[in-house]
């Protein structure tokens, strides 16, 4: 039945999607993707640009003194440096996960339009490696401690 239907159709036309998959860069440099600044539409607005579900790794965002006009949603941040100040506007973060990173000021202020909201960041690994070499050599003293005494 399978070979009969594709007789009487014929070949499906492809879109070219599977094809844009499986060329495309899932690393991509994040100057191809995020915004240098606000873009002016034909009414003279500023457009706000939406990244969702975007991979970033090891790319240096420096949005100091920037008014952006950007929105990250979902997006993952792995060994990355964002660089936010006093002068940065209209930026915002939804459900970001910042594994790694260097992360200037990350917090959220209304009357500048930054907007934080359901991030999770994940402590630097070199942190978290001494922490644990810590506790594991408070574990082993308390054990060597424990054995002296019985």
């Amino acid at each position: 039945m399978g070979s009969a239907f594709r007789q009487r159709v014929g070949a499906l036309p492809t879109t070219g999607y599977l094809d844009q998959q499986a060329t495309r860069n899932r690393y991509s440099p994040a100057y191809r993707t995020w915004p240098r600044g606000h873009k002016p539409s034909a009414e003279g607005l500023a457009e706000e640009r939406v990244l969702w579900r975007e991979r970033y790794q090891a790319q240096h965002f420096d949005f100091r003194g920037k008014i952006v006009f950007a929105r990250f949603d979902y997006c993952e941040f792995v060994k990355c440096t964002l660089l936010i100040d006093g002068g940065t506007g209209q930026l915002a973060f939804t459900e970001c996960v910042f594994k790694d990173c260097k992360i200037d000021n990350l917090e959220a202020d209304e009357e500048r339009g930054l907007y934080t909201r359901d991030n999770f960041i994940d402590r630097p690994l070199a942190e978290r490696r001494a922490e644990f070499e810590h506790r594991l050599a408070q574990a082993l003293a308390g054990r060597g401690a424990k054995a002296k005494h019985k």
